[in-house]
């Protein structure tokens, strides 16, 4: 790729979401109530399987848009402001990937001091770090996370853990040892497993079912 092409698509990445909150209808032309906001991480301007995940879930009948990782200020302004405004409550589902995944979580650290409950959070191989802590507002947390060589943490994300583990359903899933895995797996490449994308997306669409009309 020209360095040009790649210097504007990470500034693309940086700046805005790559897809609008206008849902396509999915099969039978039905939408779904929810919103879902995808999160990229730092080292991935495009993120193939994010954004694959992020146009299937539109065709689905889901409100879903992909944002940069710096965008988490801009997302949780918006839900607060949905909330200020009266709109009637509908699930909320935050995915993050790579850097993303610790980004999705301080965005529902955010929404918790707000009271705003997240019904699903989804992280993708976040960095390990001590703050990847999941406050008590999300209900259902689920990170997959794997470690390029055994006891060698290049590249590789780590588990996360819940403030109050009564509020929280936690499952850390090391994704080397799933049944799903295939291939050499590693941290870039994560958000492209189907093992992980289909699950993912089959647990939104519980989440969030078909409009009543």
């Amino acid at each position: 790729m020209p360095i040009r092409a790649l210097i504007a698509l990470c500034i693309a990445s940086l700046c805005g979401c790559s897809s609008t909150d206008t849902p396509k209808t999915g099969m039978g032309g039905q939408e779904r109530t929810g919103r879902v906001y995808l999160i990229r991480g730092i080292f991935t301007p495009v993120c193939l399987g994010v954004d694959k995940l992020t146009r299937q879930l539109k065709a689905s009948g889901l409100k879903a848009s992909v944002h940069s990782y710096v965008q988490a200020d801009d997302i949780a302004t918006r839900i607060e402001a949905k909330q200020a405004a009266g709109a009637a409550r509908e699930p909320l589902v935050i995915v993050g990937y790579s850097t993303g995944g610790n980004t999705a979580i301080s965005l529902a650290k955010r929404l918790a001091r707000s009271n705003i409950p997240v019904d699903l959070l989804v992280t993708i191989d976040p960095l390990p770090t001590t703050s990847a802590r999941v406050p008590p507002n999300v209900q259902r947390c689920l990170n997959y996370y794997q470690t390029l060589i055994p006891g060698i943490p290049l590249l590789a994300g780590g588990k996360v853990a819940v403030e109050k583990p009564d509020a929280t359903a936690l499952e850390n899933i090391n994704f080397r040892h799933s049944p799903l895995h295939r291939g050499f797996v590693h941290h870039f490449n994560m958000d492209e497993q189907p093992g992980i994308t289909s699950t993912v997306r089959s647990l939104m669409l519980e989440v969030c079912p078909p409009t009543v009309t």
